[in-house]
């Protein structure tokens, strides 16, 4: 978990995102991304309540191809109720970590789940 106590996550954004969506679905969220990566390494997404205290809810590897822009998608089936934060953070094989995405999306408590007791379909997930 990052806090602000232990520094903020960094805003340097280099990696060029041709679209980062949020959609909400289910009482979770689905959060999708697309580029064309010629690096080595992998995506943080990390999750925040309050803008300040973000936690790594999880990470896809980068798919190295130069020639066709990659789809990433990622289910956060726990997403906090009200106002989420999201940072997608490109990490180099080095360790190094660099803010390339944000977005925030709030989830309504106040209308119930009429599908809750069904089952979510799921895609494919790269």
């Amino acid at each position: 978990m990052l806090t602000s106590n232990e520094g903020k996550l960094p805003n340097e954004k280099t990696t060029k995102i041709a679209a980062f969506n949020i959609i909400v679905q289910s009482n979770q969220t689905i959060l999708s991304w697309s580029t064309i990566e010629v690096k080595n390494g992998k995506y943080l997404i990390y999750r925040s309540e309050d803008e300040h205290n973000f936690v790594k809810i999880g990470e896809k590897e980068i798919v190295a191809n130069a020639n066709e822009p990659a789809l990433y998608i990622f289910h956060d089936e726990a997403p906090a109720k009200g106002l989420n934060h999201y940072k997608l953070m490109q990490q180099d094989p080095k360790g190094t970590l660099k803010e390339v995405a944000s977005k925030q999306v709030f989830l309504d408590t106040r209308e119930p789940n009429a599908l809750s007791n069904i089952p979510t379909p799921k895609i494919n997930r790269i």
